[in-house]
């Protein structure tokens, strides 16, 4: 019986819903009530509203769990049952999921979970989740149990329409537990990557050596040699492409984590430098001067967000001209504010472009962005 199903693989869904509070990693009183009520009403040890992503199931509210379950607030989404909900739009249970082929078994092994019953929850017509209630022992749910769940699925779906509607929060943070585990795999991917590439390139250039000493090589011996040559380059480039992500992936992670956090300049301008080099590094980089270390009032979501995304918007302008003369980023620090100048080679008119395409990303928001010539300034005020 398999571990994972994903049943919701390939299919188009209207991601516009999440929106606003929709995934904010706040607690929200009104569907932690819902949960806890459920769970009582029913008389199950665990219930939650499950927001099913691309990935992962994110945990909007929640009741009894524990552990890693509680911790990182979702899990991938392919062993969840609530993507059977969000697939069909309708009721989904599971009376005893050992013996049911129809789910995947992670769950029943990793949690014990035995039973489910999940009704859709909705962000306006668009079904986004559900409310589920779980037990670890087989059981079947009474009809006034089902009747019951679906009347506290409303109530979850007007909470999630309001939610919706909600934009006065970091952007960051409205996807930070939905990243997390995602930038946790990349991670754990990336590591034994390295590790094994390094022992690859030293087997290649073994092998090298051994058909060299052969002396006069018969043809197919020939052609491996060439094939030899051939995986030392590779590997020599994935080692190279792994050593440009590794701090990119740390850059980026260390900007979701906590993405309400407070944060410095000189954090934001080095986060931020590390997350646009994938559009930097082809046409000159970028030159970093110092920055103060002053605490901005912008978070790190928001603040970091603005600087990667104005050097990757120039850093492809720059590209698109044939300029490499790169980037120049430094910071200082003028009575209560501080300004992050961003030089380029670029003419004045398509800097502004840039500066326009940023701000409108980012409309409620305080930092402000001018461009001056060939230079841009994002202002901050402190904290």
């Amino acid at each position: 019986m398999p571990l994972r199903i994903d049943a919701l693989e390939n299919r188009d869904r209207d991601w516009s819903a999440y929106s606003g509070d929709v995934l904010s990693v706040s607690d929200d009183p009104r569907l932690q009530a819902i949960v806890q009520q459920l769970a009582a009403e029913l008389d199950v040890p665990m219930a939650t509203v499950t927001l099913v992503l691309q990935r992962v199931g994110l945990f909007r509210a929640h009741f009894g769990l524990s552990g890693d379950l509680d911790r990182l607030r979702g899990m991938d989404r392919d062993v969840t049952f609530c993507q059977f909900v969000v697939r069909d739009g309708e009721r989904f249970e599971v009376k005893d999921a050992a013996v049911d082929d129809r789910v995947p078994k992670t769950l029943v092994e990793t949690f014990g979970v035995r039973s489910y019953v999940g009704f859709p929850v909705k962000v306006g017509p668009t079904v986004v989740g559900s409310l589920c209630g779980a037990d670890v022992k087989p059981r079947t749910f009474t009809p006034a149990q089902a009747a019951r769940i679906e009347e506290l699925a409303g109530r979850v779906s007007e909470r999630l329409t309001e939610l919706a509607s909600h934009r006065d929060r970091v952007p960051a943070s409205a996807v930070a537990s939905a990243m997390q585990p995602a930038l946790a795999e990349l991670r754990n991917v990336l590591s034994p990557l390295v590790s094994g590439v390094s022992v690859a390139r030293i087997a290649a250039e073994e092998l090298k050596l051994v058909l060299r000493a052969q002396g006069a090589l018969p043809e197919w011996a020939s052609h491996a040699g060439e094939a030899a040559n051939d995986l030392g380059d590779v590997l020599g480039d994935m080692s190279e492409a792994a050593d440009r992500v590794r701090p990119i992936l740390h850059a980026v992670q260390r900007m979701v984590g906590e993405a309400t956090r407070a944060t410095t300049a000189d954090e934001t301008v080095r986060l931020a430098v590390e997350i646009a080099q994938h559009h930097l590094r082809h046409v000159g980089g970028a030159k970093v001067g110092e920055a103060p270390a002053d605490t901005l009032r912008a978070p790190v979501g928001v603040a970091v967000s603005i600087v990667a995304a104005l050097l990757s918007t120039l850093g492809l302008s720059l590209q698109s001209a044939g300029l490499r003369s790169g980037v120049s980023v430094r910071a200082e620090r003028t009575g209560a504010v501080v300004t992050v100048h961003v030089s380029t080679a670029l003419p004045p008119a398509q800097v502004q472009r840039c500066v326009d395409e940023v701000a409108g990303h980012f409309p409620d928001h305080d930092p402000a962005l001018s461009a001056s010539g060939s230079a841009v300034a994002v202002v901050f005020q402190l904290a």
